[in-house]
């Protein structure tokens, strides 16, 4: 059932758990009780409970460049809805511009609306991440123009100054603040230290086959406490850290919408690649450590596949036996890879595809 509720609140899947503050619209992530890491932080303040340091701002063209960031904007939250896997919070600004009224329903809703929605994705860890869906609504009687600036406190276990990689194209481990105008990476991948002896890594995820993300005009990783606000130029490094996305960078670039138009802004966020399609590159990271694991899920696999066998009937259904020949297909690219980080990720599809075919016939075998 849903239902609005004032205050902190909080959901998760167990893998992950997000934390809004109801009274003004901040937010934090971190990891559930079942995920590798418990009781870990993925931002700032998601190992406690804490959500105040990840925030945004917008800024509008249409009235001569004034900004608003989300303590600005307390007068116009509403309470959040909450469900099972879903956050959603909504500001209404209703004293900014000219007021139509534009029917929704049975209600009547004048204003500039902001609603953002965060959602937990996936039944296991393999499969899980977030995504954060913010929709802004015209429903005045005058065109809007606009930029979007999202910050996000990293955090990583206890490490407040965590040092960043982009994926695709790979860069060095630094931790030297640098903006990208716009980015061309898929995704940036954050950490506690130097790989190996890291805690986790964290995933923000610029392209997926996942998930249709929304590429920011820039896109920078700084200092906390300046990269919450228009016109940071970075410098520096290896203190307190965060990343800004930015959609409308400039004037030139500003998002516009006219009366009764609307348009969507959609990011991501995990702690396991696979998740959301990312290759990790092997640089830096020690293949041989991934073999043990490799081996044991193997064993695993090869355990439940030839239980489900035994158990199959001999007629199985069309989508059955779809699900049969991707599982056999994951095994034989498990089998024949020689990396064993890929060959590890296709005995997760495989695993998780079995997990498929038993509630088909409501088979108990090994998971």
């Amino acid at each position: 059932m849903i239902s609005p509720v004032i205050a902190e609140v909080s959901i998760t899947n167990d893998y992950y758990v997000i934390y809004v503050d109801d009274s003004d619209g901040t937010f934090s992530v971190g990891t559930g009780v079942s995920h590798p890491h418990p009781d870990e932080s993925v931002l700032y303040g998601g190992g406690w409970g804490y959500a105040g340091t990840s925030w945004f701002t917008i800024k509008f063209y249409s009235l001569y460049g004034e900004e608003y960031d989300t303590d600005d904007l307390i007068d116009y939250i509403q309470p959040i809805v909450v469900d099972t896997t879903s956050m959603t919070e909504t500001w209404i600004v209703d004293d900014l511009f000219d007021m139509g009224s534009t029917d929704q329903g049975t209600l009547e809703i004048p204003g500039f609306i902001i609603t953002r929605t965060f959602t937990l994705n996936g039944d296991s860890y393999v499969s899980s991440y977030i995504d954060i869906v913010t929709t802004f609504a015209n429903n005045t009687t005058e065109t809007v123009s606009f930029g979007f600036l999202d910050m996000w406190d990293l955090e990583i276990a206890d490490a407040d100054d965590a040092i960043m990689r982009t994926i695709n194209s790979t860069s060095s481990w630094s931790g030297n603040f640098q903006g990208w105008y716009p980015p061309t990476f898929t995704a940036l991948e954050v950490t506690d230290v130097l790989p190996p002896a890291n805690t986790f890594s964290i995933f923000i995820p610029l392209v997926s086959d996942e998930i249709e993300l929304t590429i920011p005009d820039e896109f920078i990783y700084g200092e906390w406490s300046e990269s919450g606000y228009w016109g940071y130029v970075p410098s520096g490094g290896y203190t307190d850290s965060a990343v800004a996305f930015i959609y409308g960078a400039s004037e030139e670039e500003q998002i516009t919408l006219a009366p009764g138009e609307s348009i969507q802004i959609v990011q991501g966020i995990t702690t396991n690649a696979q998740s959301l399609d990312i290759i990790v590159p092997t640089n830096n990271i020690s293949v041989g450590a991934f073999i043990p694991l490799y081996k044991v899920k193997l064993v695993q696999a090869l355990e439940m596949w030839n239980c489900i066998l035994a158990q199959l009937p001999e007629e199985v259904p069309e989508d059955v036996a779809t699900l049969i020949e991707s599982v056999q297909s994951f095994m034989n690219g498990a089998i024949t890879l020689s990396n064993p980080i890929y060959a590890n990720g296709q005995l997760s599809k495989a695993i998780e595809q079995m997990g498929l075919i038993q509630d088909s016939f409501d088979i108990d075998c090994i998971k």
